[in-house]
């Protein structure tokens, strides 16, 4: 029954290891710092399941999470409970996702091309049912009102805006948006092969362990 610590999960998330983070704190919790850790999911803790390998965070990572773990242990789970909880998290410097700044919808609007490619893998790697819906630029007002999905511009005011403008995302966003069409330079390879895998190769290499 170890438990994870907050830079063990960091290194969790930042792997691509195919993993589930439940956020259990309480309603009251929650509201008082009514952010997510990246890739986690709100659920009723009285209503908690789940497959593979799940980490279950807490307000301070004690009764509700340790419970839920134990819980999902004994339904075959190979479930943790995050060490000193979302608190821990926090105090650690670890970045969190504000609630209010995703869309009820789950949808994003912005136009289709290599900048859709960089906020997609931002969304899809760091948040949980995000979905872009990508459009001619001259639609993406129309479709932004229409669907309640707000526009993104950029990658990087993105990140900002989702509390994930660490220094390894912050990097890798300067050099796939930097102008350049070597060949093999980044943003050269990421327009021409798989962006997803080349977007994670390239953060993984930039990160530090124990950091997201």
């Amino acid at each position: 029954m170890m438990p994870l610590s907050p830079s063990g999960l960091a290194d969790l998330i930042a792997s691509s290891e195919p993993i589930t983070v439940l956020d259990l704190c309480l309603a009251e919790d929650f509201a008082l710092d009514p952010r997510l850790i990246p890739t986690a999911s709100r659920v009723d803790w009285q209503a908690v399941e789940g497959d593979g390998r799940v980490i279950v965070v807490c307000k301070k990572g004690l009764k509700i999470s340790q419970g839920a773990a134990a819980l999902l242990r004994t339904r075959g789970v190979e479930a943790m409970h995050l060490e000193g909880g979302a608190v821990a998290w926090a105090e650690a410097g670890h970045p969190m996702v504000p609630v209010a700044d995703l869309p009820e919808s789950g949808l994003w609007t912005m136009a289709d091309g290599f900048g859709a490619d960089v906020a997609e893998w931002l969304l899809s790697r760091f948040t949980t049912g995000q979905v872009i819906l990508r459009v001619a630029p001259e639609s993406m007002a129309a479709v932004a009102d229409r669907w309640a999905a707000p526009t993104i511009e950029d990658p990087r005011a993105l990140a900002r805006r989702l509390g994930l403008a660490t220094p390894a995302i912050e990097a890798l966003l300067d050099a796939v948006l930097a102008a350049g069409d070597a060949p093999l330079s980044l943003p050269s390879l990421i327009r021409h092969s798989a962006p997803g895998a080349i977007l994670d190769a390239a953060y993984r290499a930039l990160r530090a362990p124990g950091e997201l």
